[in-house]
């Protein structure tokens, strides 16, 4: 599944983050406050699989959200709650 799909099941679904792989939106999907990171480019997207990937690896360390769910070109973790970086 595409984002463009999948953004259909995500309720008041907001842009809070851009970097240089992707952007970071934050909504409610399945009745739970997630994130989701979004391939900003078709280059991009094997960068946002692999983070997705090290992600899952680290499943159950505290502070390192849980991926709840891939697409093709995205994926879904929890949000956690929090100051950005730097701020």
């Amino acid at each position: 599944m595409k984002f463009s799909e999948f953004i259909r099941e995500v309720r008041d679904i907001k842009e809070i983050a851009e970097g240089w792989r992707g952007k970071v939106y934050v909504g409610y999907w399945n009745g739970k406050k997630v994130a989701v990171k979004v391939a900003k480019a078709p280059d991009k997207v094997k960068a946002i699989q692999k983070e997705a990937e090290i992600l899952e690896r680290l499943k159950g360390i505290e502070g390192f959200p849980q991926v709840l769910f891939k697409g093709e070109d995205f994926f879904v973790y929890e949000f956690i709650e929090g100051k950005p970086f730097g701020k």
